[in-house]
């Protein structure tokens, strides 16, 4: 052990990543093929060898010209990884966010067993185990805290062994037809098989309250699905008179998804005939271990008719109209709602081919500037469970405790409650765009507004208790998203050297407009210890966080909250929206230069207009540790300006409240690369085509007041935990180096 121990360095580590990738190719008049090897694998930053992903695929294409009128082809790819993980977003399992609260005073190693707390003193004379390390070493927790709230993430880490394994193999096959001049008939199939297996052993073992286990648990999974698209498709494109361009284009597709999952569980103080690693799989349970067993096949399929008519007239109007209608199987929805049907349509006008622009603004002015319109619609019914509109009866794990002679035994239960008025969910989207170019092309400019309503948002909701039921789906709400999207550019050389600049932004407002008179709002996720919760309700953005707004201190130090209803009483009435996970703008930018045979890139990504919420923030476990910054900002008698309350009236209603909520705005430089490509008078002589080496720093730089660990990674979670950041596994920096070589 040691003082001020920095558990970055101790849980995070270098480490190698490979990626190799070696490929063939040819051509002739007739046709051509490609083969390639590419091997990945990744050592993630988490020390120990639990956290691995290995890939090893290949690629073949191959595409031949059977007539002058038929061309036939076909792409492949066959894959097989090996991926293990340690625990994140998780409020008592998470190593990563252990890292963060774990007590500094103490290093994670214990020197003898006099320096392990209470529980693992006990744990060791019962004969339950105590973690160690692969040298033999203990692993200690905090006397302070390690008692009961925070445990060495070592334990997280070691505390279950098991991984993920599987082999997938995808591809398509196709033919193109040429009859006549100007039509091409396009028949193809695609096709995707996976196999994946998933193993889970944990032991009983003793750390501390909420780190702790008292029994054997093991678990198998294995999936095996396949998927196959057969998809046609004619298309036509005519030129009359030199000015008149007319492309027509109409086809069908048939989708065909299966997957049939089995899954084998059990737990108890003691399951396995034996507990040697050979001993650690389902075949070697006890006879009376309680298994838990299950199996859920899976069959959708859906048929798709869709057309697209373009017409231009001079390189000056365009206009195109699409429409597709799409109908899934009776595994997603009644056959009275099964099809939809999505139009859209598409308008230009080229401004910089018009006589009144050309005769009067010079190219090196006015390069070109076309205005655009569009409006579409598209649908959606991925979110939906199979048969949400049917009463499903599964197997219930518990026991059944109403039997008419009282003796225990299994039930079935309905999974949800079905709902057969369920539609499509529909978005209509208007843009409204303008592209020019400016100085013989070498100024670019792109702008666009958008707004998108979606309809019948299809979202799960709790119904009465009364059902007996968890969760049922509803066409329950409205949502509009509206913003602007920009898009600048510069290219120009200087002798040898050539450059680019580009950068992006993009706006974006979020509101829920509309919600069933049966639903007042939407619960989200939560945090343990805290009333926060994410929400949605009219007129605000979608899960937002909700919980008590600050106002001010008192004479003590204590936080007093805002009366936001107005009736003179603070309580659970007055939370409200205190922060959002969704980022209201975005941008970006790449610079690209190039002078002989080096070449130089820049990409840099950031985000704004968003909060997250640290779960490393806990009222309910004042002994974590906790940022430097927490305690340098907390109310004092000598700094009544301060950010927090002081430190002893640090309540529950405190963490529920936004002075647990930060900006996650971020600037991130994704990737600097520089390249150098030997001479071809120096690589001829070996018969190499090309031989370029280059080195790329990753992920190297981030500007951001967020005091965790990746503002990025932590906006980037799904839908109800969107900017909750409960030990969220950040973004690794990386060196690379590399070459390609061509022969």
């Amino acid at each position: 052990s040691g003082t001020d121990i920095n558990w970055a360095d101790e849980v995070f580590e270098p480490t190698w990543n490979y990626r190799h990738t070696v490929g063939v190719q040819g051509a002739t008049d007739k046709g051509s093929y490609f083969v390639a090897m590419n091997y990945v694998y990744n050592d993630g930053i988490f020390a120990g060898d639990k956290d691995v992903y290995e890939r090893l695929s290949t690629q073949i294409n191959g595409e031949y010209k059977v007539k002058p009128w038929l061309t036939v082809g076909t792409n492949n790819n066959i894959e097989k990884w090996e991926t293990k993980s340690v625990s994140q977003q998780s409020d008592n399992g998470s190593a990563l966010l252990a890292a963060v609260t774990s007590d500094p005073l103490f290093g994670p190693f214990a020197n003898s067993e006099a320096e392990l707390n209470q529980k693992q003193k006990d744990a060791l004379a019962a004969g339950i185990a105590v973690l160690k390390d692969k040298n033999g070493k203990y692993y200690r927790l905090s006397p302070i805290s390690g008692e009961s709230q925070s445990a060495n993430p070592f334990i997280q880490r070691d505390r279950a062994i098991g991984g993920s394994d599987g082999i997938n193999v995808r591809g398509l096959a196709y033919a193109n037809f040429n009859p006549i001049e100007g039509l091409v008939y396009t028949s193809r199939l695609g096709y995707r098989l996976a196999q994946g297996n998933t193993h889970n052993y944990e032991f009983p073992f003793a750390a501390n309250e909420f780190v702790s286990s008292s029994v054997y648990r093991i678990s198998a999974n294995a999936n095996v699905s396949y998927y196959y698209q057969f998809e046609n498709f004619i298309n036509y494109t005519k030129t009359f008179a030199d000015k008149h361009n007319v492309n027509a284009m109409v086809g069908m597709s048939w989708e065909n998804n299966h997957s049939d999952n089995v899954s084998v569980s059990a737990e108890g103080p003691d399951i396995l005939k034996g507990y040697e690693p050979n001993f650690r799989y389902i075949n070697y349970l006890l006879d009376d271990a309680k298994k838990n067993v299950g199996n859920a096949p899976s069959d959708a399929r859906n048929l798709s008719y869709f057309g697209r008519l373009t017409y231009s007239y001079a390189q000056r109007y365009s206009i195109q109209a699409n429409f597709r209608a799409d109908a899934f199987d009776s595994s997603k929805l009644p056959a009275e709602s099964r099809w939809g049907y999505f139009p859209s349509f598409s308008a230009g006008w080229t401004l910089s081919n018009e006589s009144f622009i050309k005769d009067n603004i010079s190219e090196t002015a006015l390069s070109f500037l076309k205005l655009r319109a569009s409006w579409g619609r598209n649908g959606n019914i991925a979110v939906l469970r199979d048969y949400p509109y049917k009463p499903i009866i599964q197997k219930n794990n518990n026991w059944y405790q109403f039997a008419q002679d009282g003796t225990q035994t299994y039930g079935s239960v309905p999974n949800g409650l079905p709902n057969p008025d369920l539609e499509w969910e529909e978005s209509e989207q208007v843009d409204l765009g303008l592209d020019a170019r400016f100085i013989n092309g070498k100024l670019s400019l792109g702008v666009d507004w958008y707004k998108k309503e979606t309809k019948g948002l299809l979202v799960n909701v709790t119904p009465l208790f009364e059902t007996g039921v968890a969760t049922t789906v509803l066409n329950a709400g409205n949502v509009d998203n509206t913003g602007l999207e920009f898009e600048l550019g510069w290219k120009d050389t200087a002798g040898d050297l050539s450059y680019s600049i580009n950068a992006n932004f993009s706006t974006l407002k979020n509101e829920l407009t509309y919600l069933d008179p049966t639903v007042d709002h939407l619960r989200g996720t939560g945090l343990q210890g805290s009333d926060i919760y994410t929400r949605c309700a009219v007129g605000e953005p979608l899960w937002y966080f909700y919980g008590y707004k600050f106002k001010e201190f008192d004479d003590n130090g204590a936080a007093v909250y805002e009366d936001i209803n107005g009736d003179g009483v603070w309580d659970s009435n007055d939370m409200t929206n205190i922060g959002q996970g969704l980022p209201t703008y975005n941008y970006g930018v790449t610079i690209n230069l190039a002078y002989k045979n080096f070449d130089f890139m820049l990409f840099g990504t950031g985000a704004g207009g968003f909060d997250v919420l640290p779960q490393a923030w806990r009222s309910d476990r004042p002994y974590t540790n906790n940022y430097a910054w927490f305690y340098e900002n907390s109310w004092t008698s000598s700094n009544k300006d301060a950010k927090f309350p002081a430190i002893e009236h640090w309540t529950k209603e405190a963490y529920s409240s936004d002075l647990t909520v930060f900006s996650g705005s971020y600037f991130k430089i994704k990737q600097i690369q520089l390249g150098y490509t030997l001479p071809n008078n120096l690589t001829s002589k070996a018969h190499i085509s090309s031989l370029r080496v280059y080195g790329s720093l990753e992920n190297f730089f981030t500007f951001t007041s967020y005091v965790g660990l990746d503002p990025e990674t932590a906006s980037a979670n799904a839908s109800s935990s969107l900017g909750i950041d409960m030990g969220t596994y950040p973004t690794a920096k990386q060196v690379v180096f590399g070459v390609n070589l061509t022969f």
